[in-house]
């Protein structure tokens, strides 16, 4: 216990590492203060995520700040010595070895001189432990594979894996979640629905739990597969419809997608530690903002554009707010105003001539748009195909309902911000050194901080890849795997750094040396291909005050808007077409 370390992760969560070695000792000590943290229950800690040998807190540094949270789990930790040892926890796993199913296995039993039956039988012996989950929501990085049975990956990896498939990688073993590309050695499946977005509780295995694979037959994997019976064979609650045929469609008609138009809130959090990607704006501040200027909860779901914008036809009359990057806004063809808010009127359609300056504007609409709530937020996460719009991107002909649109809310004339959308071609991002500084040079870190980058083509919203001098390296870019902020710069042993986004995976094996603080976090997101970066280190201290400052122009922004001016202006309801409408006169 005398070797904890705390290292510093950005402005918003810190890594917590008990050792340097995987190993069930070290990520039992990690999942016992995981739930010691989890139980004190703080209400400036967010989430947590437990790791191989560490453990991930995102918090709130406007509820705790960096030194006091540090005071804080340095006190919960000498708790650790008087628990209770934590009993263990063996999930059975059905299994169909082999066939269609298991396609690998009778190349495993080739490759190991050993029959299929023996396979089997060495596969489902031990208890693996779950050491942690990531790379897709669910998947369990497990430990206790029987050399015996160590295959490498297949040299082409396949284009898509079942849900479901059990497989082997080298000296791993794990179970595929959800559908996705794959090397591994594929040598059964089971039917249990291991991850559900439409369940309430979605991902059925956790952090410290063991699994036990059980062989069962064709029939038994049918029946199990038909009758959806996994739901209780792991004691998950009530299902969560996510049901999208249910949700309103009066509200706009996608005329023409543009290149990717999401819709995203501020994020989904609670479910890291289940290997799910927080997503989210890229820029909050502007969600933030245009939210604020057509009086939603700053939290409420709009559209993210990128680069290029789609056009839309409104089906009903409502109040919307543009804001982030100036892409050209026009309604009904005539050039309208970023950073107002403006009455969009049914037959309207809005449209985007081109980028003028950044890449990403943000549409918030008045009462919110009718998506369902999965897991808590209303994100897109495209990878695993959840929340947003039918877990995807727009498309051409998709109809999206208001869930409660507004005739006119306080003060309309004057929800108009003074702001300057015109964004630098070169960036200046502030950022806090570590988890891995350590791990690099004094030459690889001054050539850090004082090189000029390039964004590369290579940048989406899980991550930005920069071009420029190389990093160097003590030994190379590869760690025991820990978890990602959002900005965190992650410098594989190539050493060209990567800046981690929206959608990152929550876990990663690679060095990371800083972190961008949070205010700075908009700026990248509206760059583009071709601009440039350069990096300034400041303290934890000064990256957290700058947070809260900016917590605090917003609310009062919040509370300028909502001044009501009782001798200026009259309030009156109306009833249009069925409707209330509460109305707002100025006197003359």
């Amino acid at each position: 216990m005398d070797k904890i370390q705390y290292l510093l992760n950005g402005d918003s969560s810190i890594l917590i590492k008990f050792g340097d070695a995987i190993n069930e000792e070290t990520n039992y000590l990690v999942n016992t203060f995981n739930k010691i943290v989890n139980d004190y229950n703080h209400c400036g800690i967010t989430e947590t995520i437990p790791l191989y040998c560490s453990l991930m807190i995102i918090y709130k540094p406007e509820i705790i700040k960096y030194k006091e949270l540090i005071d804080l789990v340095h006190n919960l930790s000498k708790e650790i010595k008087n628990c209770d040892k934590i009993e263990k926890e063996i999930i059975e796993i059905p299994v169909l070895y082999g066939g269609e199913k298991g396609p690998d296995l009778e190349y495993v039993a080739w490759y190991n001189n050993l029959s299929e039956y023996d396979v089997i039988k060495f596969h489902s012996e031990p208890d693996y432990l779950i050491y942690m989950l990531g790379f897709t929501p669910g998947f369990p990085y497990l430990g206790g594979l029987n050399k015996r049975i160590s295959t490498p990956r297949l040299e082409t990896p396949r284009v898509k894996i079942e849900a479901g498939s059990v497989g082997i990688a080298g000296e791993q073993t794990g179970v595929y979640t959800v559908g996705s590309p794959g090397g591994w050695q594929i040598i059964g499946q089971t039917p249990l629905d291991l991850y559900n977005a439409n369940r309430e509780e979605p991902i059925l295995l956790k952090a410290g739990q063991y699994i036990r694979f059980k062989p069962i037959t064709k029939k038994e994997f049918d029946k199990i597969k038909s009758s959806n019976i996994n739901s209780e064979t792991l004691s998950s609650k009530s299902s969560n419809k996510n049901n999208y045929e249910e949700a309103k469609t009066n509200g706009i008609f996608i005329r023409n997608p543009g290149l990717f138009t999401t819709v995203q809130d501020l994020g989904r959090y609670k479910y890291q530690a289940f290997g799910v990607s927080v997503s989210g704006a890229m820029d909050q501040r502007s969600l933030k903002l245009a939210n604020l200027l057509v009086g939603n909860n700053a939290n409420e779901a709009g559209l993210e554009i990128t680069m290029l914008g789609p056009t839309m036809e409104f089906v009903e009359d409502n109040i919307i707010a543009i804001t982030g990057g100036d892409l050209m806004p026009q309604i009904n063809n005539v050039d309208i105003n970023m950073n107002t808010a403006l009455v969009c009127h049914k037959g309207d359609i809005l449209s985007f001539k081109g980028i003028k300056s950044g890449s990403r504007a943000y549409i918030a609409f008045a009462g919110g748009l009718s998506v369902p709530t999965v897991m808590g937020s209303k994100s897109t996460y495209t990878k695993a195909s959840i929340g947003g719009f039918k877990g995807r991107k727009l498309e051409k002909g998709d109809e999206i309902g208001f869930e409660n649109p507004k005739a006119s809310i306080h003060n309309l004339s004057k929800r108009t911000l003074n702001i300057n959308n015109q964004f630098s071609n070169d960036i200046s991002l502030r950022v806090i050194m570590g988890p891995q500084e350590d791990y690099f040079t004094e030459e690889g870190r001054n050539t850090f901080l004082n090189s000029t980058y390039t964004v590369s083509n290579e940048f989406d919203r899980m991550g930005c890849r920069l071009e420029g001098d190389k990093i160097q390296h003590k030994k190379d870019g590869n760690i025991i795997s820990d978890g990602i902020a959002f900005g965190a710069i992650q410098v594989p042993s190539h050493g060209t750094p990567i800046i981690m986004l929206a959608d990152r995976q929550t876990v990663g094996g690679y060095t990371k040396i800083a972190n961008v603080i949070s205010v700075d976090l908009p700026k990248l997101a509206q760059a583009k291909p071709g601009d440039k970066i350069s990096f300034l280190n400041v303290s934890v201290e000064e990256a957290q005050n700058l947070y809260i400052k900016e917590l605090k122009d917003l609310e009062k922004l919040k509370e300028e808007f909502s001044i009501e001016n009782k001798s200026n202006v009259s309030f009156y309801k109306i009833k249009l077409n069925n409707k209330i409408y509460d109305v707002s006169v100025e006197k003359l």
